[in-house]
């Protein structure tokens, strides 16, 4: 019954009646009875075959409902709700009280869902929400004008804020997962927005399922945490389907004017999304309080998040209770010391990060053996937070440890052994063991395009500090090359926002600066520069450092007072944020005394700061 579901939202055929009533006004909604009624009308007609799709839009050919297939939302928005509006004059709501007389009110609750829908399933899902027999329920597919027409384009403003407003207005809105393994709703560009635009303006968002599914559904937050985490990290609207392509484009449009643009509003929707599923698993924990496989899939949960301190805290907890029931050496409880140790890592506390991994690795050597996956997992694990600790020759020889294992035991094509291996020659690069950095990258960058794909986040990444290792060799035409690609595959994969596409583009102009090509490297760094202020924010390390290079740029192309400002406040900004002996303070405090001395006329500053 989902065969449509590539092409298939709906949205596009209604015409202009969605902003109707941004005015304030309540929209009109429907009971649920009004919905069982439409979904028992849909199984009775679900054994015959349906009439000619017309309605669809001219660009998309006439299809055919076959015998047996359930209905859609979108088959009983043509099938059923048209015919029963048929004679309501051009422009009026289907479910004006010439149509649904006795069951309209003011709507109470906003549906998020997909066209392509099976029906049923949405309305099972609705039935099953508290207070769901006293609800008014909004639907487009009965609020709207059904049409063959193209709509008109809407108000910029309607995308992110009208559309809130109204959502806001109605009370709450309700996402509905069906099925939700793979949910339609969060492969459409007009939910994602809707979801954006409710979390946006505060509206109380609930996620509703068909009952059925629910059981199945907490049993896989139980067991396959990384297979949900990885469908909901996915959301973007960039490769959401939207059946008329202006809309879509309408709605890039809009996310770009926001502050961070369409990563910004990728994020938010993730985070409603995470928020949901950590609730979830929270409330299931009250009946559960002894599962210590949900309680550690909820750490799982909080730092894929970004809330370490609750991770951390959380990973703590269940790490006592864990010690106490199971055993320090029991496995489950070393890979918590391990994930212990890696949250502590991510939030600066290295000293005791390497305290508990070496803790969690003499347990795996000790429990597991010498060369279990999990083992090597703690000793690569122990290279990044050695790494991050400034012992970067220690890091070397988990790293080598840790790949020579995962080489025999996982195989030299598992991503597992390819991350050891990017890890490997990062290192190698930083200690000038440069043949070696450079074997491992094209190593590790051969297997993660067959393994993962080209356009692969870990993939773009291997390709980004390769580029960097063969411009440093003097191949600038193949680093050029690289980091290209790498900055093509972000834009695409992650957008144009994103921080490790602003990171692409820094590097881009970097390497054109090198080549004396200066026009398009600062074309590049302003575009970078500019990107990162208004995404991470002025004060943030990285857009600091990009405030840095763009100096560099323009001291290349001969700018030396534009050079001098961009180093001036780049200083100023690294002194506050990253402190006077921070690596990336010293550097911009090297360059200005540079640009300084050869300027002449103030030798003086310029002593001061290469002595500092």
């Amino acid at each position: 019954g989902q065969k449509n579901a590539s092409n298939s939202t709906g949205r596009g055929r209604m015409g202009n009646n969605a902003t109707a009533c941004s005015s304030g006004a309540k929209r009109p909604g429907v009971s649920l009875s009004v919905l069982t009624r439409l979904a028992a009308e849909a199984k009775e007609r679900q054994g015959k075959m349906g009439p000619i799709r017309t309605w669809r839009l001219h660009e998309q050919p006439p299809s055919r409902r076959a015998a047996g297939e359930p209905l859609t939302t979108e088959d009983v928005a043509f099938e059923i709700v048209r015919r029963v509006a048929q004679d309501a004059p051009s422009g009026r709501y289907v479910d004006s009280e010439a149509v649904f007389p006795k069951e309209r009110r003011g709507a109470t609750v906003h549906v998020i869902h997909a066209w392509s829908c099976d029906f049923a399933s949405l309305v099972a899902a609705l039935s099953d929400c508290d207070s769901a027999g006293s609800d008014y329920f909004w639907l487009d597919v009965l609020a709207e004008t059904l049409s063959a027409e193209e709509p008109t384009p809407r108000p910029v403003d309607f995308w992110t804020e009208r559309l809130g407003e109204d959502i806001a207005a109605t009370g709450r809105a309700v996402v509905v997962l069906a099925p939700w393994n793979g949910p339609l709703v969060l492969k459409r560009a007009w939910c994602l927005l809707e979801l954006f635009a409710a979390d946006r303006r505060g509206a109380e968002l609930h996620v509703a399922m068909p009952p059925g599914e629910v059981d199945d559904f907490d049993a896989a937050l139980c067991s396959d945490l990384k297979g949900i985490s990885t469908d909901l990290s996915g959301v973007t609207l960039s490769s959401a389907a939207c059946v008329v392509q202006a809309d879509l484009e309408q709605m890039l449009a809009a996310a770009k004017r926001l502050a961070g643009g369409v990563h910004s509003l990728d994020q938010a929707v993730q985070r409603v999304l995470g928020r949901w599923l950590v609730k979830r698993a929270s409330d299931m924990l009250e009946t559960r309080p002894d599962d210590l496989g949900l309680r550690a899939n909820v750490v799982t949960l909080l730092e894929a998040m970004g809330r370490l301190a609750e991770a951390e805290a959380e990973c703590l907890r269940l790490m006592e209770d864990q010690e106490r029931s199971l055993g320090p050496r029991h496995p489950d409880t070393l890979e918590t010391i391990n994930s212990y140790a890696l949250l502590l890592s991510a939030l600066g506390k290295d000293a005791d990060a390497e305290v508990f991994i070496r803790r969690a690795l003499q347990g795996k050597e000790a429990t597991l053996g010498l060369e279990h996956p999990g083992t090597l997992s703690a000793v690569h694990s122990l290279g990044v937070i050695l790494s991050a600790r400034g012992k970067v020759e220690e890091a070397e020889g988990h790293y080598r440890r840790a790949l020579r294992g995962k080489d025999r035991v996982l195989g030299k094509e598992h991503w597992s052994t390819l991350v050891a291996a990017s890890s490997l020659a990062g290192t190698l690069a930083a200690l000038g063991k440069i043949d070696e950095a450079e074997a491992l990258y094209r190593r590790a960058l051969a297997g993660q395009e067959r393994a993962l794909g080209p356009v692969h986040r870990s993939t773009l990444d291997t390709i980004n500090n390769l580029a960097g290792l063969v411009g440093d060799l003097g191949k600038h035409t193949e680093a050029e090359g690289l980091y290209r690609r790498a900055l093509a595959g972000r834009e695409t994969t992650l957008g144009p926002d994103h921080p490790d596409t602003i990171m692409s583009m820094s590097n881009v102009a970097m390497l054109l600066s090198g080549l004396q090509r200066h026009e398009e490297a600062i074309a590049y760094i302003d575009r970078a520069l500019s990107s990162s202020e208004r995404v991470l924010g002025r004060d943030n390390a990285s857009t600091l450092r990009a405030l840095s290079r763009a100096g560099s740029a323009y001291l290349a192309a001969g700018h030396a007072d534009k050079a001098e400002e961009l180093y001036r406040r780049a200083l100023a900004g690294q002194e506050s944020v990253l402190g006077r002996t921070h690596h990336l303070t010293l550097s911009t405090t090297h360059h200005l005394a540079s640009l300084l001395a050869a300027r002449g006329g103030k030798q003086g500053e310029a002593e001061e700061l290469y002595r500092r």
